[in-house]
């Protein structure tokens, strides 16, 4: 009887814990999309300072290692290669992309604002998803580890 409620804990607990583990993986998608905020920040303060745009490009992937390997890989080979974004994240983020550099400075700070304002958006609804699929997996998580013990019980 020992033996089994011994079993019983453990898995208990290893079941909550892989739950736990499991929901982490939620965190993928708002830390991408605040790293997209961050980037479309700096980009437009450097414009408000005059910066041209390939400046711009320059300093930033020198000082952030991500937005660097966005560079050097290509603005939709990242995109497709980034698993935590959505399809819909990623249509939207390459029109941007697209979009960057073929209008004047007026032009372009109109169209970061508008896909910053997007972004902002995207990142509350992630952030609500993310919150809602820790609670659902910690408590799945629960569960198979209560069902488990009892049938071992």
């Amino acid at each position: 009887m020992n033996m089994r409620f011994i079993c019983s804990i453990i898995v208990l607990f290893g079941c909550t814990w892989v739950g736990i583990l499991w929901g982490r993986t939620s965190h993928q998608r708002v830390k991408r999309l605040r790293m997209f905020q961050d980037a479309l920040e700096s980009i437009e303060a450097m414009m408000d300072m005059g910066w041209p745009l390939p400046q711009i490009y320059e300093h930033l992937s020198e000082t952030d290692e991500a937005f660097g390997q966005i560079r050097q890989d290509g603005w939709h080979e990242a995109l497709l290669q980034e698993q935590s974004l959505l399809d819909s994240d990623r249509e939207w983020l390459a029109a941007f992309g697209e979009g960057l550099g073929k209008t004047g400075s007026d032009a372009q700070a109109v169209h970061i604002g508008l896909y910053r304002k997007r972004l902002e958006n995207c990142l509350m609804d992630a952030e609500g998803a993310r919150v809602r699929k820790t609670k659902l997996c910690r408590n799945l998580g629960l569960l198979a580890g209560l069902t488990a013990a009892l049938l071992i019980w």
